[in-house]
Formats: C-alpha cells, structure tokens, sequence
C-alpha cells in the first residue's frame, strides 16, 4: 500500500472536517470587514494546514512500526567484528610504478607490484600496457597517470 495514498485519505477529511468547521464559525460571527475576512481565511487555512503536516507526521511515525514496513526496510548494521571492513590504500602507494591491465577512460584496472587495483585518471585515456605512476590515494581509490603513452 502506497504511504501517500493511506495518509491523504484520513489528511483530506480532517481538512475538510477543518474547513466546515471554519464555515459555521464564520456564519455565526458578525459581518466582517473584508481585511478581517482576509486574515480569518488565512488563519483557517493555516490551521487546517498545521493539522494535516501533523496527521501526516503521526501516521508516518505509526506507520514506520508496522510489521509491514519493518519487513520493507533494511534494519541490520554490518559491523567490523561481523567481517566488514572498508578497505583503503596506504599513502606509501604513491610514486610506485605499475602497468594498466585495462583502457583507463579515466577508469580501470591496473597492476601495481603485482597487485591488480581499481584506479582512475584525471580524465585522460591511457591505452592498456601503458606504465602508469600513483599520483593520489583518496580511502578506496587510487589516481594514476600515464609515464609514457603508446
């Protein structure tokens, strides 16, 4: 069931609720000046307003406890003692030597002692055999550029 739709269901009848209510309380007042209607309007409209943001908060707040949702969402954390670690690379890579294995355009793959590493350039295409130098580490990825091209 879409969220949307299961809130604007209930939000729509108490604006309208909202609105009938406004329209007998106005009945029931004196006439007003046509600034004094303006401002009752807008202060009518405000509170129908307010009410719905809040219907619409409160349902969505419930609704995230439902079974239903919690099934749809993801609540598990995966920690470093369950086997998760993001991997960087030293900055002692910088300045060693290695070969592209694939076209970098400006991603690839790259061999660097022996060690094949996803790398990308600075936007320049280096042809595949091309000795390439580790120019920056940034955690997961490491930049190169081309020593001599082909």
């Amino acid at each position: 069931m879409n969220y949307l739709a299961w809130m604007l269901g209930p939000a729509s009848t108490v604006s309208a609720l909202g609105a009938q209510l406004l329209t007998v309380l106005q009945q029931e007042s004196p006439p007003c000046r046509p600034l004094e209607d303006n401002i009752r309007t807008a202060l009518g409209l405000l509170t129908v307003l307010a009410g719905t943001g809040m219907l619409l908060f409160v349902g969505g707040f419930l609704l995230s406890k439902t079974r239903f949702l919690r099934r749809m969402a993801l609540s598990t954390v995966q920690a470093t003692h369950q086997g998760y670690t993001a991997r960087t690379h030293p900055d002692s890579l910088i300045g060693l030597q290695g070969i592209a294995q694939t076209p970098l355009r400006p991603a690839g793959k790259a061999m660097i002692r022996g060690t094949y590493y996803d790398v990308s350039t600075l936007g320049t295409y280096v042809a595949p055999g091309t000795a390439v130098v580790v120019t920056g580490v940034a955690g997961t990825s490491l930049t190169v550029q081309a020593i001599h091209q082909v």
